[in-house]
């Protein structure tokens, strides 16, 4: 009865977050076996009449026999013990061992667990060796996560240069956090150059491997763009044209330019101008290759050029009110964008590389011939201006819409965990408190089952899979497990019953029975927390959802939360 109850009401109760044990079972395992010794010891010396002393001294013989046989288990037994109390590794931490990374599966009385994102698969290591080697957990002492790599630059690059140009490349990275900003740190000269340790932080473990990429090939492009050469062993890999950096381009711009006329014939932005105008606007263009995630074009810029792709993708990117970056449109092959239409101009636009390419620059001067030569091109190009202004409008609406859900997927992370607690002290209070409590517990199951119902049957119907998200969403929150599972199930689907046969009446009802909590804050905001996770649950924004919490909240005499959600 005891291993049941603190497994049901300890383990998997107060000690659970989201539903799932944090405890790892090798604490849950040592305990279970400590209480049946002790039940056994019990029995054997009550009921039996035995000597403690004597079981004590049988069960150390047997011990010692057990030990000397099993001395790796044992040892794999106390390696885990010596990890879960000292708390550097526990289920959910992201770690690395040697050159694995992933998060903490489980740790148990041999072995900690770990799901390795990269092959998705469970990687499995023997206590001992967390016990004995290093290894690296990225969520200690912060949840901030941080990348670093190190790399060796030739000995003609200035150092403090080099510096500045990998942090400047690092901050133009969408993926990276601004704050706090990438670091590099001079670590001094070597056998093949100067030394150099850079690190970045991101916002989380998922992101882990394409921040990196990004990282990578920001330094790399920056550092190229410059003409400096990583520091290598020149005698293995040869010098001089190897490694000629500038050359690349050089050698390739003259072959791509050529090309120019048909990429141009191919356009309908183009269409109708003879070979002589073609030749017009290649006459002075220029062709360079970028990679991702360098800038080709920034706001600022009033050259008046116009740049076609030729090859890979750009995104044209602009800034909110709030000073959040968000991509207003993406470019592909044969797409144009400039001065001429917003970009570098008017509009707070940059272009920005989305995938390795060549980009082609038409100069200011030849786009002003080309217009005076056939005037029905600058009536292209305004069109062609006004339909990004749309594209771009679209786009801000979308990111504010995806702010929006992840703020909402953060007000569900951050409710559904200190929900569980808040439960917790209104159920514990039916038990202790008596006829009163128990009647307020009642009717904070029947008010949030009617809130659920209201906000799931907001667009009109609740589909079988709706429902059941409905019903895994309470289960997260652990309402269910606390007040009843066939109760509150029950509960829900009569009520959404009385909205789908009569919207009306059935919504006067349930906001009714939300009513009844009104004046007891702590329930109220429980309920109403309660519909802000169920409304959060398929990550989507509805108007009307966002109404029925409104309408429950006035419903429980929060008007002045209502207003200020509103606002």
């Amino acid at each position: 009865m005891l291993n049941v109850a603190l497994k049901r009401f300890v383990w998997n109760g107060v000690l659970a977050e989201r539903g799932e044990p944090r405890v790892p079972r090798l604490l849950t395992d040592f305990v279970a076996v400590a209480v049946y010794l002790i039940a056994i010891m019990a029995a054997m010396h009550f009921v039996y009449g035995e000597p403690i002393t004597a079981i004590a001294a049988t069960s150390g013989a047997a011990a010692f026999i057990v030990g000397y046989s099993a001395q790796t288990t044992l040892g794999e037994l106390f390696a885990g013990i010596s990890l879960n109390a000292s708390g550097k590794v526990k289920k959910g931490d992201f770690i690395q061992i040697d050159d694995v990374y992933g998060t903490v599966h489980d740790v148990d009385w041999r072995s900690v667990t770990i799901y390795h994102y990269f092959t998705e698969s469970l990687v499995v290591f023997p206590n001992s060796v967390l016990a004995t080697k290093r290894f690296r957990n990225y969520m200690h002492p912060g949840e901030g996560m941080r990348g670093t790599f190190k790399m060796s630059v030739e000995f003609t690059a200035p150092p403090n240069l080099v510096r500045r140009i990998i942090v400047d490349a690092l901050m133009e990275c969408p993926m990276l956090r601004k704050e706090p900003p990438p670091f590099v740190f001079i670590g001094g000269p070597s056998q093949f150059g100067i030394d150099y340790e850079v690190g970045y932080c991101f916002p989380g473990y998922m992101d882990w491997f394409d921040a990196q990429d990004q990282a990578m090939s920001a330094v790399w492009t920056a550092l190229r763009r410059h003409g400096m050469r990583p520091g290598v062993n020149h005698h293995y890999v040869g010098a001089g044209g190897a490694f000629d950096e500038q050359g690349w381009p050089a050698r390739h711009a003259a072959a791509r330019v050529a090309e120019m006329p048909a990429a141009i014939a191919a356009m309908a932005l183009f269409d109708g101008l003879d070979a002589e105008l073609v030749a017009t606007l290649t006459a002075g263009a220029s062709c360079r290759d970028y990679s991702p995630p360098e800038t080709v074009l920034g706001r600022d810029a009033d050259s008046g050029s116009l740049y076609l792709i030729g090859s890979g993708g750009v995104d044209l990117v602009a800034t909110d009110d709030a000073g959040q970056e968000y991509v207003a449109a993406e470019l592909g092959v044969g797409a144009v964008f400039g001065a001429p239409l917003g970009v570098g101009g008017s509009l707070p636009v940059r272009a920005r590389c989305r995938a390795y390419g060549e980009v082609y620059e038409i100069p200011a001067a030849a786009i002003d011939a080309a217009i005076a030569a056939e005037p029905a091109l600058k009536s292209r190009l305004a069109a062609l201006a006004d339909e990004r202004v749309h594209v771009y409008d679209g786009r801000l609406k979308a990111h504010a819409y995806e702010l929006r859900r992840r703020q909402r997927e953060r007000d569900k992370a951050a409710i559904v965990s200190g929900i569980a607690s808040r439960l917790g002290s209104v159920f514990k209070s039916g038990v202790l408190g008596g006829a009163a409590a128990k009647r307020r517990r009642a009717l904070l199951l029947d008010a949030a089952m009617a809130a659920t119902a209201l906000v799931a049957f907001a667009d009109g119907e609740i589909e079988p899979a709706e429902r059941q998200e409905v019903i895994a969403t309470l289960h997260e929150l652990e309402l269910l497990r606390r007040a009843g599972e066939e109760e509150g199930i029950q509960r829900f689907d009569a009520y959404a019953a009385k909205l789908e046969a009569d919207l009306a009446a059935g919504a006067a009802e349930a906001l009714a029975s939300v009513a009844r909590l009104k004046g007891d804050a702590h329930a109220a905001r429980l309920v109403v927390d309660i519909c802000v996770a169920i409304s959060a649950a398929d990550g989507e924004i509805e108007e009307a959802e966002e109404a029925r919490i409104a309408e429950i909240r006035g419903a429980l005499g929060l008007a002045a939360e209502a207003e200020s959600a509103a606002a």
